[in-house]
């Protein structure tokens, strides 16, 4: 700013004490200031209510989409139970049919094959018609009554149908009252009769569980033999020691697998306490029903579970399911390694009295050939020692054997213990994701920055090399360019020095060619005045050939075909193509490694193949 426009740029108005009390004079004596704006209170209540509704609105908007989001998430937790019952219910009509079919395969032979039964069939036959009889008159008085009903409901809908959309008729109110105390007067009906059935299948099922009834239905369940079997006891052998410590043997055996289920049912003694793990017996068999639909290969099946038994059981917790879903779990392990050890029982009783029986068929066979051929005793001896030692080998390897599969169940109960370790923690994981969202999110956005700021750093980087690396060969062609120019400067400098040398002997020669042959004409005016040929010939005055008008303005230069089709690149890009391989990697090395036909210059190398095979 120079100083001629001081005066310009400095404020007109000055402010003193006096003004101030001015203002506050004017304001006392009611008259309005133009410096002060008088507040609109009605308009910012309505903006204020404005900005209210309008954040009520977003918030109604974050709840409906919640709601969908949830609504969205029972739709697919409900398509997938839909799949899990339908799969149950084909297992189990399925099961019914065979079930069926199998009592009617045993049912048909028994009461034509066996007099005995006929009497005891035929009155099942007659139960069975009269189970049927009651079934149909409880139906009939019952359920048809019911549907009789509401169609006679629907018909009364229908028929009053314009009168209860109007809302009038007193008489039509009167008749609905009548209707309605019939309505709940055959509820009342059902629903005293919906309670005596339920009374009715108590003390059935009450019958069903008497321990005498539940013996009968366990009584064919075999039991594990113990002791010595007495087909052992009564075979033949003549070593008494031998045969003693084979049956010791098998009380050996007993002992052993009785031990291990007592470490087992003193190591589960709380989980074994009770066959309901402490909930009611309907609550546990509507667990174990619906655990048991769920296959264990089916994805998210603990929470699909879970989320059913949520709903079928709504009084328990969600920690009361994990913990009796734990106790459940505990409970199979036990029974499956019960079943596993008395399996293992049997099969080792077995395989003892296969080699027993084996054993005292060598030493009789033995016995009897020493009698015949009277062998000594001490050879007797030493043969029922050679046995003795092969029978102590075998259980040594039958110790061994146990001591393995002992190991393998103890590292199945393990992995059972850590795959429910780790379910546990994937749902520990879950739910600490879900309150890690919002700040895994502003995370995620940082570090998106920093990759995106990081990646720009290194593509400048690249990009810097690279034209370092350009420049640097820029440098290079420019230095042969100018040694190439260099050279046709100097080689046409020396020709253009030979052609003036030619130029100024051959206008010598000219020169005396002239002086030669110089005409000497007369002066003719007329002649120097008249028109020349080439006058004449651009007036058109004496020519007689045609002009070609097609003829082309400029000579074009070009390719033929035939030096098309001579390079090799060519014919190798059209073989290429008619293979279908022409758009490959193998393709595009190929024709980077054909040379054309004739090599380009040094300076007219191009760096885009270079770039991009660096790349």
């Amino acid at each position: 700013m120079s100083g001629r426009d001081l005066k310009n740029f400095l404020f007109l108005h000055r402010s003193d004490t006096t003004d101030k009390g001015q203002v506050f004079t004017r304001i006392l004596s009611g008259n309005q200031s133009n410096k002060y704006r008088q507040v609109d209170y009605d308009a910012v209540r309505a903006l204020i209510a404005d900005r209210r509704r309008a954040g009520e609105e977003k918030l109604g908007k974050v709840q409906q989409i919640a709601q969908r989001s949830r609504a969205g998430k029972e739709h697919n937790l409900q398509k997938q139970h839909k799949m899990v019952w339908h799969k149950e219910q084909l297992r189990l009509t399925t099961a019914r049919r065979q079930a069926q079919i199998e009592l009617d395969s045993m049912t048909s032979p028994l009461t034509s094959d066996l007099p005995a039964c006929t009497q005891f069939f035929q009155e099942c036959e007659a139960y069975s018609a009269m189970l049927s009889a009651d079934t149909g008159d409880f139906k009939a008085a019952t359920v048809d009554p019911m549907w009789d009903l509401r169609e006679d409901l629907l018909y009364w809908l229908q028929e009053h149908a314009e009168v209860i959309s109007q809302g009038e008729g007193e008489e039509l109110r009167e008749e609905h009252q009548e209707v309605r105390s019939q309505v709940e007067s055959v509820k009342t009906q059902q629903t005293v009769l919906l309670e005596r059935l339920q009374e009715e299948q108590s003390r059935l099922e009450a019958e069903l569980n008497l321990p005498y009834l539940q013996n009968l239905l366990h009584s064919g369940e075999k039991l594990q033999e113990t002791g010595i079997p007495q087909a052992v006891a009564d075979l033949e052998c003549p070593d008494r020691k031998l045969k003693e410590s084979v049956l010791q043997e098998f009380l050996h055996i007993d002992s052993r697998y009785q031990e291990r289920l007592q470490e087992l049912e003193h190591a589960n003694k709380g989980t074994i306490r009770s066959s309901t793990g402490g909930w009611k017996p309907d609550d546990h068999w509507v667990f174990q029903v619906l655990l048991e639909q769920y296959p264990h290969d089916l994805p998210h099946r603990r929470q699909l579970y879970l989320d059913r038994l949520r709903k079928h059981l709504p009084r328990k917790t969600r920690a009361a399911l994990v913990s009796h879903e734990a106790w459940y779990s505990a409970y199979r392990l036990y029974h499956d390694q019960v079943r596993s050890i008395q399996h293992s029982w049997t099969r080792d009783r077995a395989e003892l009295m296969g080699k027993a029986r084996a054993t005292f068929a060598a030493v009789c066979t033995a016995h009897e050939q020493a009698m015949e051929a009277k062998i000594k005793h001490q050879e007797q001896e030493e043969i029922c020692a050679a046995l003795r030692e092969q029978l102590h080998y075998w259980q040594e390897i039958k110790r061994e054997q146990m001591a393995i599969e002992a190991a393998i169940k103890a590292r199945m109960r393990e992995e059972e213990e850590e795959r429910r370790q780790m379910e546990e923690e994937k749902e520990k994981k879950r739910r600490a994701k879900d309150h890690k969202r919002l700040v895994e999110f502003y995370e995620e956005k940082q570090k998106a920055r920093a990759v995106a700021a990081e990646a720009d750093r290194r593509r400048m980087e690249e990009l810097h090399k690279l034209m370092a690396e350009q420049a640097e060969h820029d440098k290079e062609r420019v230095k042969y360019r100018e040694e190439q120019i260099e050279k046709k400067t100097q080689q046409k400098r020396e020709a253009q020095e030979r052609q003036e040398e030619e130029e100024r002997q051959k206008e010598r020669r000219l020169e005396a060619l002239r002086q030669m042959v110089e005409p000497h004409v007369e002066v003719d005016p007329v002649r120097m005045m008249g028109d020349t040929t080439a006058s004449k010939a651009r007036m058109g005055v004496g020519a007689e050939e045609d002009i070609n008008i097609q003829k082309p303005l400029f000579h074009l230069h070009g390719f033929t075909d035939q030096q098309v089709a001579s390079d090799n690149r060519v014919r190798v890009e059209q073989a290429l193509r008619e293979a279908g391989l022409h758009t490959s990697e193998y393709a595009r090395h190929i024709l980077k490694d054909i040379a054309p036909p004739r090599l380009p210059r040094k300076d007219q190398e191009s760096s885009v193949h270079r770039l991009l095979d660096h790349n």
